[in-house]
């Protein structure tokens, strides 16, 4: 719903601080221009490949500059030496900050659950007029309930409560320490009175504003809508149909009242309702922390005191979490496997090797035949009749899509040939169906060798420099694009019933 103010942009978190801190060993001295680079690279491309993508106001997919976000970080290096952790927050801003321009928004909000962890490095990059948040909490029980049915995070009401009862003492440090920087939201409350609920919380964050005149063709402005229109469009509003139609554990956000409705205390009336032992569970992790919110214990300090679990008993409770999980991850691949490749997908940002991303592309990129000469902007050098230079690149982008982020499914070959000095081979392969990407990269791999194998029969040995081939060039062209062809079906690794790719060759031959 805050997302659906015109001045607040609210994108799908990719949890940059929480994923990146663990590795940022492996980019090495962060005081290196070198190395900082690579870091701001792979962080971008991890938000660039959200499980929920980001998008400008138009829906398309938004790419990140990375040398205007390098430089932010730059100028925040030269001013004082930067933590690891400093360098991630200056990327987190900028990051956001490209959002909500492109969506012409004057200020965003991140939706986490763990940022009460960060609150020192946030307070000091923001300060006390900047930084607020929004405490959403709600009853212990019904929270593991729903992680319970979610395929993210734990898989045991042990360890759910536990992490539950860990973040809130976080968060209420923050809010006992700095009340004016906090506003304390019981879900609960949403659910029951919507409208006064969110009347509150936009008093908190403040005066609704525009970032800047939006102009249509006639010049008009779009008009402000009122707090009951905003609370009935989020349902319908962007990021909430954005991650409807991704996995199931956003599906909820656009039900209607009779879902939200169900949603209270549904672990003492749901069908069916939380079991007696899983309450127990909960209540023994959460039953003090709970009461600070008004959610009170139905069993443990009730009707039963407190258990301390032994030892083993939490090792049994990691084990079943651990094999919950493992479950979880493995019926997501065969129920919703386009949810599994996205996240797999943005996952592999993080084990990249420490190097910058393009670079790693095009080593992928070049032909293992024909390899690829760098030249110039990584691209090929063909020297012309008269003394002239002409200088060949190649550029490719992943075909575009309002809710998918699609995979690249192009190829390309810019090398000098291997029969003689004499050829340049130029070409662009453009996979299509589930396996086009494999497909294009087959052809990308054998198609040169093909070609350099049809060129040079005939002929006692390969032709000498500026000797014309023994083979016609269209005739050869032709039966090594057969030949592919026929190498791809046989290959029993893709799958090419659906699948394919073009190629489109260009054979040079120097007079």
């Amino acid at each position: 719903m805050m997302g659906e103010r015109e001045d607040i942009a609210g994108p799908h978190p990719p949890r940059i601080f929480d994923n990146f801190l663990p590795i940022l060993g492996k980019f090495g001295d962060l005081g290196q221009a070198t190395n900082m680079e690579v870091l701001v690279d792979h962080v971008l491309t991890f938000v660039e490949r959200n499980q929920v993508p980001w998008t400008d106001r138009k829906g398309r997919l938004l790419t990140f500059d990375r040398g205007q976000v390098f430089r932010a970080v730059e100028r925040g290096a030269d001013a004082e030496a930067l933590s690891g952790m400093e360098i991630l927050m200056v990327i987190f801003n900028e990051a956001y900050d490209t959002h909500a321009r492109a969506n012409f928004k004057r200020t965003w909000l991140f939706k986490s659950m763990g940022m009460s962890r960060y609150h020192d490095a946030l307070l000091k990059f923001y300060g006390k007029d900047r930084l607020r948040y929004i405490y959403l909490v709600r009853d212990p029980r019904d929270v593991a309930m729903s992680f319970m049915n979610t395929p993210v995070g734990d898989c045991h009401y042990h360890a759910i409560a536990t992490k539950w009862a860990q973040l809130q003492e976080s968060a209420l440090k923050i809010a006992d320490a700095c009340p004016d920087m906090v506003h304390v939201l019981r879900y609960e409350d949403l659910l029951q009175d919507r409208p006064l609920a969110m009347k509150s919380l936009f008093e908190f964050v403040g005066k609704e504003q525009f970032a800047s005149t939006r102009q249509t063709s006639i010049s008009s402005v779009l008009p402000m809508t009122d707090l009951e229109a905003k609370c009935e469009d989020a349902r319908s509003g962007t990021e909430s149909k954005k991650a409807a139609g991704l996995p199931k554990q956003f599906c909820n956000l656009t039900l209607g009242d009779d879902f939200a409705k169900g949603q209270f205390a549904k672990w003492l009336h749901g069908t069916p309702p939380m079991p007696t032992g899983d309450v127990i569970l909960v209540e023994n992790a959460t039953w003090d922390t709970m009461q600070r919110f008004g959610y009170m214990p139905s069993i443990v300090s009730v009707t039963q005191d407190p258990a301390a679990y032994s030892k083993s008993e939490l090792e049994t409770f990691e084990k079943l979490n651990r094999e919950g999980i493992e479950k979880m991850n493995a019926d997501l691949e065969e129920e919703d496997p386009e949810d599994a490749r996205r996240r797999r997908w943005q996952a592999a940002a993080l084990a990249f090797p420490p190097e910058l991303i393009q670079k790693q592309a095009e080593r992928r990129s070049a032909s293992s035949a024909c390899q690829l000469e760098q030249v110039a902007a990584d691209g090929l050098a063909i020297e012309i009749p008269g003394g002239l230079t002409l200088r060949c690149a190649a550029l490719s982008q992943a075909g575009g899509h309002p809710i998918k982020r699609l995979p690249n499914q192009d190829a390309f070959t810019l090398a000098e040939g291997r029969v003689g000095d004499a050829q340049q081979w130029l070409a662009v392969y453009d996979g299509h169906g589930p396996l086009g990407r494999e497909c294009a990269a087959f052809a990308r791999d054998h198609l040169c060798d093909a070609v350099t194998d049809r060129l040079g029969r005939g002929a006692a040995g390969p032709p000498a420099a500026g000797a014309e081939p023994a083979e016609d060039e269209g005739a050869a062209l032709k039966a090594a694009h057969v030949a592919v062809d026929a190498m791809l079906r046989e290959d029993a690794s893709i799958n090419d019933q659906e699948s394919g790719t073009t190629a489109i060759f260009m054979y040079r031959f120097r007079v």
